[in-house]
């Protein structure tokens, strides 16, 4: 809302949080600082950043898409589902590149050997919400 002396706009009661992605962002910041407190040499801070800010950009676009088609704004709305499915493509592009040429590695077979559920998980969180997360699995978050 618009205040009286029409200067700036105030939130009206029982509106949504402003910027809850930067609030999501600036967590996900804290919960990087504790890794690089715990583990300062092996924790990589701007990796870890990428892959867990990287998250929420499936939702962000999830969320524009929703938006722009309850206030029938119909171009954003076609701009932000075209995004969106690129982002979707682009995950599983990725994905199938990392199964086919990257997961065959002989070294990086022998890691997943001895952690089939991290990389298991790690390559399906790349698949469903950002390729990004894939840098989880060299980031050393929390060791």
């Amino acid at each position: 809302m618009i205040n009286h002396e029409k200067t700036a706009c105030v939130p009206a009661p029982g509106s949504i949080v402003p910027f809850p992605f930067l609030f999501l962002a600036a967590c996900f910041g804290v919960v990087v600082l504790g890794s690089y407190i715990k583990d300062k040499f092996f924790t990589k801070v701007l990796t870890c950043l990428i892959a867990l800010i990287g998250m929420e950009e499936i939702l962000i676009y999830g969320i524009m898409v929703c938006y722009a088609a309850v206030m029938e704004k119909w171009l954003a709305f076609v701009l932000a589902a075209g995004g969106l499915g690129m982002l979707v493509v682009t995950n599983i592009s990725f994905y199938l590149a990392y199964k086919r040429e990257v997961a065959k590695d002989p070294t990086f077979s022998k890691w997943c050997r001895l952690y089939p559920k991290t990389e298991r998980y790690i390559s399906l969180l790349s698949l469903i919400l950002n390729f990004k997360t894939i840098k989880l699995l060299y980031s050393g978050f929390y060791g």
